[in-house]
């Protein structure tokens, strides 16, 4: 009886005599690779007072990036920046510039990420790890980055306009995104691949995109009607079919951008009244003032055309005032 765990005599004669070749591992990051990452980062400036004293690096995980006149690099969602001010005022470091040495990994950077780096599907996301010790590894998603930025702030009053622009501003803003912004514009805040080879894998991708950004800072619980609209389970799809959804989404639309302009109109006043350079009267700037600056400079670079935009030019003092924050930074 010939046993099923033998191997029969040709077979064995065969594979004795094939010569046998050993193949050296795969390089985990070719050539290419390694350009392409080299190429999405983006460098902080050294400083000689950074508060990190370049023993630990940062990473900032964001969607895009795009440069000022004097080649100033911020990110193009409003979160993301936000995140980048506040880190540079953190510590003492000046924003990345385009001509800074993108090669030196131990300097603290923005990064270019796809969102499908967050488990979550959106960004920012923060990674910091020790340069000595690079399995020591620290990182934190979009909330625990707002958190941590809401634990630094003492003052009550700047806590209540904060919370002001975390809802009424941003709801707007992503409102705007979703109905006003073309294609072409919510792939540029939101890919940073847009060679030829990659258009219409963006433009198949960005509806998801936006259907996972809805969750993020709870925007679909304060809009679900405007939710809804990208969901495509049956129940999202019948509703959808009905005429009282349509006004929904009108009513949510038309009281986010009542919202806004009201809100805007009391910043205006607010940062008028205190005739100071920036909302905490401080030499530089608070997170109240890094967020509303964070909104006027996107909506400045992308909102031409859009109702956002019209009423943003309306507050000559919030649009300087984003400017000085930016300078500050920079």
């Amino acid at each position: 009886m010939v046993s099923l765990l033998k191997v029969p005599a040709p077979v064995k004669e065969l594979f004795d005599k094939f010569p046998v070749e050993q193949y050296p591992a795969v390089k985990q990051l070719t050539p290419d690779t390694k350009k392409e990452i080299v190429n999405r980062n983006y460098s902080f400036s050294v400083s000689s007072d950074d508060k990190t004293n370049g023993l630990v690096t940062f990473k900032l995980g964001t969607y895009n990036v795009y440069h000022l006149d004097d080649n100033t690099v911020l990110a193009t969602d409003p979160l993301c920046l936000i995140a980048e001010l506040a880190l540079s005022i953190k510590n003492n470091i000046k924003l990345p510039k385009l001509n800074n040495d993108k090669s030196d990994s131990n300097r603290n950077s923005l990064f270019l990420l796809s969102h499908h780096a967050n488990s979550q599907g959106f960004l920012p996301i923060y990674v910091e790890e020790e340069n000595h010790k690079k399995s020591n590894r620290l990182i934190k998603d979009s909330q625990s980055i707002d958190e941590i930025l809401l634990s630094r702030v003492q003052s009550s009053s700047e806590l209540m306009l904060i919370t002001l622009v975390d809802n009424v501003v941003y709801d707007f803003w992503i409102t705007s995104v979703l109905f006003e912004f073309s294609k072409e514009v919510q792939q540029e805040i939101f890919t940073f691949s847009t060679s030829s080879q990659q258009h219409y894998v963006n433009s198949w991708g960005i509806d998801t995109l936006l259907s996972q950004l809805l969750t993020r800072n709870a925007f679909d619980l304060r809009n679900p009607a405007i939710t809804k609209q990208y969901q495509n389970d049956p129940y999202s799809i019948l509703t959808k079919r009905l005429p009282k959804y349509g006004k929904a989404v009108d009513f949510e639309k038309e009281r986010n951008g009542k919202e806004f302009a009201h809100a805007m109109e009391n910043l205006n006043s607010i940062l008028v009244k205190r005739g100071t350079t920036f909302f905490n009267g401080d030499s530089k700037p608070g997170l109240l003032d890094v967020k509303i600056a964070s909104y006027i400079t996107l909506v400045q670079k992308y909102g031409p055309g859009t109702v956002i935009y019209d009423v943003v030019q309306r507050y000559e003092s919030l649009v300087k005032h984003a400017d000085s924050v930016i300078q500050f930074c920079s």
